[in-house]
Protein backbone atom coordinates (compact mmCIF):
# COMPACT_ATOMS: atom_id res chain seq x y z
CA UNK A 1 0.00 0.00 0.00
CA UNK A 2 1.45 3.38 -0.96
CA UNK A 3 1.11 6.00 1.76
CA UNK A 4 1.57 9.65 0.87
CA UNK A 5 1.74 11.11 4.34
CA UNK A 6 2.67 14.56 3.16
CA UNK A 7 3.41 16.98 5.97
CA UNK A 8 1.97 14.79 8.70
CA UNK A 9 5.31 13.28 9.71
CA UNK A 10 7.38 15.15 12.23
CA UNK A 11 4.67 17.66 13.19
CA UNK A 12 5.55 19.33 16.47
CA UNK A 13 3.19 22.28 16.79
CA UNK A 14 0.55 22.12 19.52
CA UNK A 15 -0.88 18.71 20.31
CA UNK A 16 1.40 15.83 19.40
CA UNK A 17 0.14 12.97 17.18
CA UNK A 18 0.69 10.56 20.09
CA UNK A 19 -2.23 12.31 21.84
CA UNK A 20 -4.50 11.57 18.89
CA UNK A 21 -6.43 8.71 17.37
CA UNK A 22 -8.36 8.31 14.12
CA UNK A 23 -11.64 6.44 14.04
CA UNK A 24 -11.63 3.64 11.48
CA UNK A 25 -15.02 4.83 10.17
CA UNK A 26 -13.21 7.88 8.77
CA UNK A 27 -12.09 5.73 5.84
CA UNK A 28 -14.97 3.25 5.95
CA UNK A 29 -13.84 0.79 3.27
CA UNK A 30 -10.15 0.66 4.09
CA UNK A 31 -9.02 -2.74 5.44
CA UNK A 32 -8.13 -2.70 9.11
CA UNK A 33 -4.53 -3.62 8.27
CA UNK A 34 -4.23 -0.38 6.28
CA UNK A 35 -5.79 1.63 9.12
CA UNK A 36 -3.22 0.21 11.53
CA UNK A 37 -0.36 0.92 9.12
CA UNK A 38 -1.46 4.51 8.55
CA UNK A 39 -2.00 5.25 12.23
CA UNK A 40 1.36 3.72 13.13
CA UNK A 41 3.19 5.64 10.40
CA UNK A 42 1.70 8.91 11.64
CA UNK A 43 2.86 8.22 15.18
CA UNK A 44 -0.66 8.22 16.58
CA UNK A 45 -1.43 7.01 20.06
CA UNK A 46 -4.38 4.91 19.00
CA UNK A 47 -7.10 3.88 16.63
CA UNK A 48 -10.85 4.05 17.12
CA UNK A 49 -12.32 0.73 16.02
CA UNK A 50 -15.69 -0.09 14.51
CA UNK A 51 -16.87 -3.66 14.97
CA UNK A 52 -17.65 -4.33 11.33
CA UNK A 53 -13.97 -3.93 10.43
CA UNK A 54 -12.99 -6.71 12.83
CA UNK A 55 -14.89 -9.43 10.95
CA UNK A 56 -12.48 -12.14 9.85
CA UNK A 57 -9.45 -10.34 11.25
CA UNK A 58 -6.87 -12.24 13.30
CA UNK A 59 -4.18 -11.23 15.79
CA UNK A 60 -5.53 -7.69 15.99
CA UNK A 61 -4.26 -7.01 19.55
CA UNK A 62 -0.73 -8.01 18.57
CA UNK A 63 -0.83 -6.02 15.34
CA UNK A 64 -1.97 -2.94 17.23
CA UNK A 65 0.74 -3.42 19.85
CA UNK A 66 3.39 -3.82 17.15
CA UNK A 67 2.29 -0.48 15.69
CA UNK A 68 2.37 1.18 19.11
CA UNK A 69 -1.39 1.75 19.11
CA UNK A 70 -4.10 1.35 21.70
CA UNK A 71 -7.83 1.25 21.04
CA UNK A 72 -9.17 4.67 21.98
CA UNK A 73 -12.76 3.42 21.75
CA UNK A 74 -14.68 0.55 20.21
CA UNK A 75 -18.05 0.95 18.48
CA UNK A 76 -19.44 -2.61 18.36
CA UNK A 77 -22.11 -3.85 16.00
CA UNK A 78 -25.61 -3.31 17.38
CA UNK A 79 -24.45 -0.80 19.98
CA UNK A 80 -27.84 0.76 20.70
CA UNK A 81 -30.53 -0.23 23.19
CA UNK A 82 -33.38 0.51 20.79
CA UNK A 83 -33.24 -0.16 17.03
CA UNK A 84 -32.44 2.72 14.70
CA UNK A 85 -31.75 3.27 11.01
CA UNK A 86 -28.23 1.80 11.04
CA UNK A 87 -29.13 -1.19 13.23
CA UNK A 88 -32.73 -2.38 12.98
CA UNK A 89 -32.50 -5.99 14.13
CA UNK A 90 -33.28 -7.44 16.55
CA UNK A 91 -36.15 -5.15 17.49
CA UNK A 92 -36.56 -6.15 21.15
CA UNK A 93 -34.27 -4.17 23.47
CA UNK A 94 -33.56 -7.19 25.66
CA UNK A 95 -32.49 -9.24 22.64
CA UNK A 96 -30.25 -6.42 21.47
CA UNK A 97 -28.59 -6.18 24.86
CA UNK A 98 -28.08 -9.96 25.03
CA UNK A 99 -26.24 -9.84 21.70
CA UNK A 100 -24.21 -6.83 22.75
CA UNK A 101 -23.13 -8.54 25.96
CA UNK A 102 -22.09 -11.60 23.94
CA UNK A 103 -19.77 -9.36 21.89
CA UNK A 104 -18.04 -7.97 24.97
CA UNK A 105 -15.79 -10.99 25.42
CA UNK A 106 -14.18 -10.42 22.03
CA UNK A 107 -14.04 -6.68 22.76
CA UNK A 108 -12.11 -7.32 25.96
CA UNK A 109 -9.25 -8.86 23.97
CA UNK A 110 -8.67 -5.43 22.40
CA UNK A 111 -8.54 -3.56 25.74
CA UNK A 112 -10.36 -0.46 24.46
CA UNK A 113 -10.53 2.58 26.70
CA UNK A 114 -14.29 2.39 26.30
CA UNK A 115 -17.08 0.59 24.44
CA UNK A 116 -19.40 3.16 22.86
CA UNK A 117 -23.18 2.84 23.07
CA UNK A 118 -26.15 5.02 22.17
CA UNK A 119 -29.71 4.64 23.36
CA UNK A 120 -31.40 4.61 19.96
CA UNK A 121 -34.67 6.56 19.53
CA UNK A 122 -37.82 6.16 21.58
CA UNK A 123 -39.85 3.20 20.26
CA UNK A 124 -43.30 4.29 19.02
CA UNK A 125 -45.04 2.04 21.55
CA UNK A 126 -43.25 3.59 24.57
CA UNK A 127 -43.67 6.86 26.37
CA UNK A 128 -40.57 9.03 26.71
CA UNK A 129 -40.48 8.32 30.45
CA UNK A 130 -40.70 4.56 29.97
CA UNK A 131 -38.10 4.57 27.20
CA UNK A 132 -35.66 6.37 29.46
CA UNK A 133 -36.28 3.89 32.27
CA UNK A 134 -35.68 0.93 29.96
CA UNK A 135 -32.59 2.46 28.38
CA UNK A 136 -31.03 3.34 31.73
CA UNK A 137 -31.66 -0.11 33.18
CA UNK A 138 -30.33 -1.97 30.15
CA UNK A 139 -27.27 0.26 29.81
CA UNK A 140 -26.48 -0.53 33.43
CA UNK A 141 -26.87 -4.23 32.66
CA UNK A 142 -24.38 -3.91 29.80
CA UNK A 143 -22.00 -1.91 31.98
CA UNK A 144 -22.12 -4.50 34.76
CA UNK A 145 -21.30 -7.28 32.31
CA UNK A 146 -18.53 -5.15 30.83
CA UNK A 147 -17.03 -4.43 34.23
CA UNK A 148 -16.57 -8.15 34.85
CA UNK A 149 -14.35 -8.18 31.74
CA UNK A 150 -12.46 -5.03 32.70
CA UNK A 151 -14.33 -2.88 30.19
CA UNK A 152 -15.96 0.54 30.49
CA UNK A 153 -19.17 1.41 28.66
CA UNK A 154 -19.60 4.99 27.42
CA UNK A 155 -22.91 6.57 26.38
CA UNK A 156 -22.69 9.03 23.48
CA UNK A 157 -25.15 11.95 23.33
CA UNK A 158 -26.40 12.78 19.83
CA UNK A 159 -27.03 16.25 18.36
CA UNK A 160 -30.56 17.49 19.15
CA UNK A 161 -31.37 18.13 15.47
CA UNK A 162 -31.10 14.40 14.76
CA UNK A 163 -31.68 12.88 18.19
CA UNK A 164 -35.26 11.85 17.36
CA UNK A 165 -33.78 9.31 14.94
CA UNK A 166 -30.83 8.23 17.06
CA UNK A 167 -31.02 8.91 20.77
CA UNK A 168 -32.95 9.85 23.88
CA UNK A 169 -30.10 12.11 25.02
CA UNK A 170 -28.44 15.03 23.27
CA UNK A 171 -26.21 16.65 25.91
CA UNK A 172 -23.72 15.51 28.53
CA UNK A 173 -26.13 16.70 31.23
CA UNK A 174 -28.97 14.69 29.76
CA UNK A 175 -26.83 11.56 29.50
CA UNK A 176 -25.81 11.80 33.14
CA UNK A 177 -29.41 12.44 34.15
CA UNK A 178 -30.58 9.33 32.28
CA UNK A 179 -27.99 7.18 34.02
CA UNK A 180 -28.92 8.62 37.39
CA UNK A 181 -32.40 7.15 36.91
CA UNK A 182 -30.89 3.69 37.22
CA UNK A 183 -28.57 4.76 40.01
CA UNK A 184 -25.66 3.77 37.79
CA UNK A 185 -22.18 5.20 38.17
CA UNK A 186 -20.62 2.51 35.98
CA UNK A 187 -21.62 4.02 32.63
CA UNK A 188 -19.38 6.83 31.48
CA UNK A 189 -19.89 9.40 28.71
CA UNK A 190 -18.28 9.75 25.30
CA UNK A 191 -18.27 13.36 24.11
CA UNK A 192 -18.39 14.09 20.37
CA UNK A 193 -17.52 17.68 19.46
CA UNK A 194 -19.83 17.51 16.44
CA UNK A 195 -22.80 16.44 18.55
CA UNK A 196 -22.41 18.53 21.71
CA UNK A 197 -20.18 21.39 20.57
CA UNK A 198 -23.07 23.85 20.45
CA UNK A 199 -24.74 22.66 23.67
CA UNK A 200 -25.77 25.50 26.01
CA UNK A 201 -23.33 25.87 28.92
CA UNK A 202 -20.96 23.25 27.57
CA UNK A 203 -18.13 24.51 29.78
CA UNK A 204 -20.35 24.11 32.83
CA UNK A 205 -21.39 20.62 31.80
CA UNK A 206 -17.75 19.66 31.31
CA UNK A 207 -16.82 21.04 34.70
CA UNK A 208 -19.68 19.28 36.48
CA UNK A 209 -19.22 15.90 34.82
CA UNK A 210 -15.53 15.75 33.87
CA UNK A 211 -15.02 12.51 35.79
CA UNK A 212 -17.69 10.78 33.71
CA UNK A 213 -16.06 11.59 30.36
CA UNK A 214 -13.94 8.67 29.17
CA UNK A 215 -13.71 9.31 25.44
CA UNK A 216 -13.81 12.13 22.89
CA UNK A 217 -14.69 12.12 19.18
CA UNK A 218 -13.54 15.13 17.17
CA UNK A 219 -14.94 16.53 13.92
CA UNK A 220 -15.60 20.01 12.59
CA UNK A 221 -19.04 21.19 11.58
CA UNK A 222 -19.91 22.00 7.96
CA UNK A 223 -21.67 25.41 7.93
CA UNK A 224 -25.31 24.91 6.99
CA UNK A 225 -25.08 21.12 7.36
CA UNK A 226 -28.20 19.16 6.47
CA UNK A 227 -27.14 15.55 7.06
CA UNK A 228 -25.77 13.79 10.12
CA UNK A 229 -23.09 12.19 7.93
CA UNK A 230 -21.74 15.53 6.74
CA UNK A 231 -18.70 16.57 8.72
CA UNK A 232 -15.41 18.31 8.10
CA UNK A 233 -11.83 17.63 9.05
CA UNK A 234 -10.78 19.57 12.17
CA UNK A 235 -9.92 23.12 11.19
CA UNK A 236 -11.61 22.86 7.78
CA UNK A 237 -15.22 23.59 8.72
CA UNK A 238 -16.86 26.05 11.08
CA UNK A 239 -13.61 26.12 13.07
CA UNK A 240 -15.27 25.47 16.42
CA UNK A 241 -12.88 22.65 17.28
CA UNK A 242 -9.94 24.65 18.75
CA UNK A 243 -12.11 26.22 21.43
CA UNK A 244 -13.83 22.92 22.16
CA UNK A 245 -10.51 21.11 22.58
CA UNK A 246 -9.39 23.87 24.93
CA UNK A 247 -12.47 23.32 27.07
CA UNK A 248 -12.12 19.53 27.03
CA UNK A 249 -8.46 19.64 28.06
CA UNK A 250 -9.14 22.33 30.67
CA UNK A 251 -11.75 20.05 32.21
CA UNK A 252 -9.00 17.48 32.77
CA UNK A 253 -9.55 14.98 29.97
CA UNK A 254 -6.35 12.97 29.67
CA UNK A 255 -7.26 10.40 27.03
CA UNK A 256 -6.86 10.27 23.27
CA UNK A 257 -8.74 12.66 21.01
CA UNK A 258 -10.28 10.42 18.35
CA UNK A 259 -11.00 12.15 15.03
CA UNK A 260 -14.18 10.65 13.55
CA UNK A 261 -15.29 11.76 10.08
CA UNK A 262 -18.61 10.89 8.49
CA UNK A 263 -19.04 12.13 4.92
CA UNK A 264 -21.80 10.25 3.14
CA UNK A 265 -20.88 8.96 -0.32
CA UNK A 266 -24.44 7.72 -0.84
CA UNK A 267 -24.44 4.65 1.40
CA UNK A 268 -26.56 6.45 4.01
CA UNK A 269 -29.03 7.80 1.48
CA UNK A 270 -27.82 11.35 0.85
CA UNK A 271 -24.50 11.90 -0.88
CA UNK A 272 -22.77 15.04 0.36
CA UNK A 273 -20.52 17.10 -1.90
CA UNK A 274 -17.67 16.78 -1.62
CA UNK A 275 -17.69 13.40 0.08
CA UNK A 276 -14.47 13.19 2.06
CA UNK A 277 -14.81 9.41 2.07
CA UNK A 278 -13.90 9.46 -1.62
CA UNK A 279 -10.40 10.69 -0.82
CA UNK A 280 -7.60 8.17 -0.47
CA UNK A 281 -7.15 6.68 2.98
CA UNK A 282 -3.69 8.23 3.46
CA UNK A 283 -5.08 11.69 2.68
CA UNK A 284 -8.00 11.15 5.07
CA UNK A 285 -5.71 10.14 7.92
CA UNK A 286 -3.27 12.98 7.18
CA UNK A 287 -6.00 15.62 7.31
CA UNK A 288 -7.68 14.10 10.37
CA UNK A 289 -4.42 14.47 12.26
CA UNK A 290 -2.95 17.58 10.67
CA UNK A 291 -5.83 19.86 11.53
CA UNK A 292 -5.72 19.07 15.25
CA UNK A 293 -1.94 19.19 15.50
CA UNK A 294 -1.79 22.54 13.71
CA UNK A 295 -4.40 24.19 15.90
CA UNK A 296 -2.88 23.05 19.19
CA UNK A 297 -4.20 23.79 22.67
CA UNK A 298 -4.76 27.41 23.52
CA UNK A 299 -5.43 28.59 19.98
CA UNK A 300 -9.18 28.60 20.49
CA UNK A 301 -9.03 31.01 23.40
Amino acid sequence: MGMDLGGARGMTVGLQPARLSVSSISSPDTPLADDIALAGALGLGGLGLWGYKLAGEKDVPQRLADAGLEVSNLVPRGNSIFPYALSRDPAAPTDRVDRLIERLTAAAELSPRCVVCITGPRPPDMSEERAREVAAALLTQVADAAAELGLVVALEPIHPRISASFSLVSTIEDAVSLLAQAGSDRVRVLLDTWHVGDSPDLAGQLARHAKRIVGVHVADRVPGWSHWAQRAFPGEGAREVPGLIDQILAAGFGGLLDVEIFSDDGRYGKRVRPSLWELGAAEIFRRCVGGVVAMGPGKGR
